[in-house]
Parts: structure tokens; C-alpha cells; sequence
């Protein structure tokens, strides 16, 4: 797939999972990637702080599943849109997001 205006290659998932087993970090936004930096040690205690509390919230209310900062979440195809660096919340718990798992595969 091709960009409309440049002609440039948009990338998908699969690019995505390829170019992390080779140590690019990044998001895609409409296949477009937007590589990311490590954000801190700050951030890496906000976010763990945030999850414990979100979880400990969720989980005993069965609410849904909550997932780290590190998941990625396919939101949209053709373009392909896949995000991390958040936490995420899925409800139902069956109705989880496709997620890139560390061992390369689109859940």
C-alpha cells in the first residue's frame, strides 16, 4: 500500500513487528512510523503506579483487563494503526485488542 500524495510505502503491522525484533521502537499511525525513546525513569514510575491502581481496581470488579505501557494495540487496518506507551483498559476481558506480543505474533 502507498501513500495518496507521496507514493511512499506505508507500513503494516507485520513491518512493525519486523523492524522491533531489530531494535526499532516506534508506533504506527496510519502506517506511518513514528519511532519513540525510552521516556524516563519519572515516566517508568508514573505508569507502574498508574497500572498497580487501575488493576487493583479492575481486576477485583472483573471489569476488563488492563495492560503495561509496552503493549501494543492494533486499532485500525488499511491503513495500519498500532499504538503502545499507554495503559490500556479492554472490556469485555473476552474482548481483548489485538495485541503485538513479544514473541512477534499479532494476538
Amino acid at each position: 500500500m502507498t501513500t495518496a500524495g507521496t507514493g511512499a510505502k506505508l507500513l503494516t503491522a507485520d513491518d512493525l513487528l519486523r523492524l522491533d525484533s531489530e531494535g526499532v521502537k516506534g508506533e504506527l499511525i496510519m502506517g506511518v512510523l513514528h519511532k519513540k525513546v525510552s521516556n524516563g525513569l519519572e515516566h517508568g514510575q508514573i505508569t507502574i503506579n498508574w497500572g498497580i491502581l487501575l488493576g487493583s481496581f479492575v481486576k477485583p470488579r472483573r471489569l476488563g483487563r488492563v495492560f503495561g505501557s509496552d503493549t501494543g494495540v492494533q486499532l485500525e487496518r488499511g491503513p495500519d494503526t498500532v499504538c503502545g506507551s499507554r495503559t490500556w483498559l479492554s472490556y469485555p476481558p473476552s474482548g481483548c485488542p489485538r495485541t503485538c506480543a513479544s514473541d512477534g505474533t499479532l494476538k
